[in-house]
């Protein structure tokens, strides 16, 4: 079980919009927006913040996506277009994720349709302050978060304190949002983190090494020799040599984590 001082994490939050950053308390801002982050794994947190809570919308490469294939309007990010398209490419969100790895150095990697799953608290420019969550799961990166009457089920010291609901935020309050909190992200170094990503069509070893994400599909049983690796290494511009990337090492680890965790949650 998770226990925090929400008003000490609400000053937090309150110094990261004004600029301050302070990594090993996982404090970060951007544009006026403060965010303090905690591990959401649920060994660690108590499972009324991570059973009852919804998704708000995709994040990161999968902002907007839902959206713009219901309503094919064309969606841009002019204040993203210095970074790269950071938006349109999944690999990007694994940078993010090196980002949490910095700030929350505990942070596992991998599950059943569950890559990451953070715990975030927000201070908006305009002062208002709420729980978010911020992961990697079956819709690919997204925000959540819970509703006003979703608030009636904390314990009243906790909720007292939260006066928004991420789900009151309108199309621009969301892109606001996103925009501060990838930027504030993108001021933490990244570090490396390996992590198997169990889903419908099989498995993704999804990595960060020495700066550089890389997904690689396993299937089913994980059996990709040493020469197909290198081929898809090759393919994918990673010039180190294998042993280096110690690939079999991350998988090997990768892998005790995920069986470990269906263990406890079982």
């Amino acid at each position: 079980m998770i226990t925090m001082d929400v008003r000490k994490v609400k000053s937090l939050a309150s110094n990261g919009a004004l600029g301050q950053l302070d990594f090993r308390k996982a404090q970060v801002g951007s544009n006026g927006y403060g965010f303090v982050f905690f591990d959401f794994h649920p060994r660690k947190v108590d499972r009324l913040f991570w059973k009852a809570s919804s998704k708000v919308c995709g994040a990161g490469a999968h902002f907007g996506v839902f959206e713009k294939f219901m309503t094919l309007d064309e969606i841009k990010f002019d204040k993203l277009s210095d970074v790269g398209g950071l938006m349109r490419d999944i690999k990007h969100d694994l940078l993010l994720a090196g980002s949490l790895k910095t700030l929350l150095p505990d942070m596992e990697f991998g599950g059943d349709e569950m890559l990451f799953d953070v715990l975030m608290f927000v201070m908006t420019p305009d002062g208002l302050f709420f729980p978010a969550t911020f992961y990697y799961g079956p819709s690919g990166t997204s925000l959540g978060g819970w509703s006003l009457e979703k608030y009636q089920t904390f314990p009243r010291e906790i909720r007292d304190e939260f006066n928004f609901s991420p789900f009151d935020l309108d199309k621009d309050g969301l892109t606001g949002l996103i925009e501060a909190q990838i930027f504030a992200l993108k001021k933490v170094p990244v570090s490396d983190f390996c992590g198997i990503y169990s889903h419908d069509l099989g498995n993704s070893l999804m990595v960060v090494h020495d700066g550089r994400p890389l997904i690689m599909e396993l299937g089913y049983d994980y059996e990709y020799g040493e020469y197909e690796v290198e081929i898809v290494l090759d393919y994918l511009g990673y010039d180190f040599e294998l042993d280096k990337f110690n690939y079999r090492e991350m998988v090997k680890k990768a892998l005790e984590f995920y069986r470990n965790l269906e263990s406890n949650l079982g």
